[in-house]
């Protein structure tokens, strides 16, 4: 399977809003609660001014079909790191690999054209998944944050996972 990444338009915007509030999908991610399309809004014009995030859509490059989202929330330049995110919005496009050539992608350009230090991903504890395409990229586990988001009245746990600039240039094929 081939795909691209593309920055998201304002077109995105609602398909973005659908993926985060279905519970399949957005019920693995770590928002407090639904978002809506404004609150969508307001989220893409701050991050249009922002430097130090990067967010794009994962597209099938057979098809041109927006089929998730990948990006980084918070790259920090002083210390040299960043928190990955990726979720396949498209369920047909789940359990095909998609994760792991997108996670492949993002950290080539983590460590290749920004050159930070480590990235890092914090992952809702159940989401088998995702913690599964982590570690098949080179990412270790370094602990739980036990009862730490409160999410539908429950406390969930949540997994810190990082790979350093070292270990990934030592893996390279």
């Amino acid at each position: 399977m081939q795909i691209y990444f593309r920055d998201i338009t304002l077109d995105d915007l609602s398909q973005r809003v659908e993926w985060i509030n279905d519970p399949k999908i957005g019920g693995q991610m770590t928002f407090k609660h639904s978002v809506t399309l404004e609150t969508t809004l307001n989220w893409f014009e701050l991050n249009q001014k922002h430097k130090s995030r990067y967010h794009k859509i994962i597209v099938d490059a057979e098809t041109d079909k927006a089929i998730g989202i990948v990006g980084l929330s918070e790259v920090d330049f002083k210390n040299s790191n960043t928190n990955l995110y990726i979720a396949i919005g498209d369920l047909a496009y789940r359990g095909r690999g998609v994760s792991k050539i997108a996670l492949e992608m993002v950290l080539d350009y983590i460590f290749n054209t920004l050159k930070l230090n480590r990235a890092y991903a914090v992952i809702t504890a159940s989401n088998d998944a995702s913690i599964k395409a982590f570690l098949s990229v080179g990412f270790l586990i370094e602990g739980t944050m036990r009862k730490h988001l409160l999410k539908d009245g429950k406390y969930i746990d949540r997994v810190m996972l990082a790979l350093l600039n070292e270990d990934y240039l030592a893996n390279l094929p």
